[in-house]
């Protein structure tokens, strides 16, 4: 049997005009591809922060001039002066503008000796010579001064129907039967993470046909984890918090259904619970440490036992 080749890579869009996007944010990242700004670029995960900039490295052919970091792997300031500094700073023989991209750069080092200090001096010194891109989940761990010096690009909200339309064009390429009302039933399962919706759609095909009962997606792992363990150890909740990229949106949205088709195993009193969600879900839309708001939220149902113990 020949390779299976993963759909997440086989369909990712290979061009700017391929790529699932809000038309409110598509204009100014389509200028941006020829303008090249010192960009952040921020919103869930995958949603395609990181196919833009891919989709821009191949529109000017910057293979060759471009520096790739993961900040959640190096995040201090001796990779800036060891790797980014000597990079950004270095002529190039045909006078193109390199990049530097920094994906997960809400991980980077905040504090007056942090690695984002330092990037804020080196993008003004290497303003002629190259392009930053940084891509992050969460804006608000950027310091307002890195903010200052680069263009604001929030990829939140990729149109539900559009990714449908991909799903169904990937179930024709690859002759995969399927009934729509179960598509239809993934994709708001892992919306608005594209990647893990493909990648659950491959996952729930089984001998030419997408099953009717899909399979958990893995961010519906997490969410399910984090309830389980919101009766009975708050410090756990916490860990999963920590360990993982959680989309809170799609957090608050799942404890609601799970309330609204609860058997009544974990919330004693619905009506409250549901006061607490809309508090909570309003107060993620508004603050910038949204994991703080979340375990608010959740010490507020275990003072007045909303949730059972």
């Amino acid at each position: 049997m020949g390779k299976r080749e993963l759909w997440e890579f086989k369909y990712k869009p290979v061009g700017f005009g391929q790529m699932i996007l809000n038309e409110d944010i598509k204009p100014a990242l389509n200028e941006a591809l020829t303008t090249r700004p010192n960009m952040l670029i921020y919103g869930p995960p995958g949603i395609g922060k990181g196919t833009y900039v891919d989709c821009l490295i191949e529109h000017h052919n910057l293979k060759g001039h471009t520096l790739k970091i993961n900040a959640s792997e190096e995040t201090g300031i001796d990779m800036i002066r060891d790797k980014v500094k000597v990079f950004a700073s270095a002529m190039t023989m045909d006078n193109k503008l390199k990049l530097v991209y920094l994906n997960e750069a809400d991980s980077l080092t905040s504090g007056p000796q942090g690695a984002q200090k330092m990037l804020r001096d080196l993008m003004e010194q290497t303003q002629k010579l190259t392009q930053f891109i940084f891509c992050c989940n969460y804006e608000q761990y950027i310091i307002p001064e890195l903010k200052s010096r680069c263009q604001l690009y929030n990829i939140a909200t990729p149109p539900a129907a559009d990714i449908f339309k991909y799903c169904r064009l990937i179930l024709k390429q690859e002759k995969i039967k399927y009934n729509p009302e179960t598509l239809i039933s993934l994709v708001k399962k892992t919306y608005p993470d594209i990647r893990n919706t493909i990648i659950t759609l491959r996952q729930n095909v089984n001998n030419g046909k997408l099953s009717d009962i899909i399979v958990k997606s893995a961010s519906e792992v997490v969410f399910s984890s984090i309830l389980t363990q919101m009766k009975t150890d708050p410090s756990e909740v916490r860990k999963i918090l920590k360990s993982n990229s959680i989309h809170y949106d799609g957090l608050y949205s799942y404890i609601y259904e799970q309330l609204m088709n609860d058997d009544g195993d974990i919330f004693s009193d619905d009506a409250n619970a549901i006061i607490h969600i809309g508090e909570g879900s309003y107060r993620n839309s508004v603050v910038a440490n949204k994991e703080i708001a979340f375990m608010s939220m959740y010490f507020k149902m275990l003072s007045d036992s909303t949730i059972k113990l």
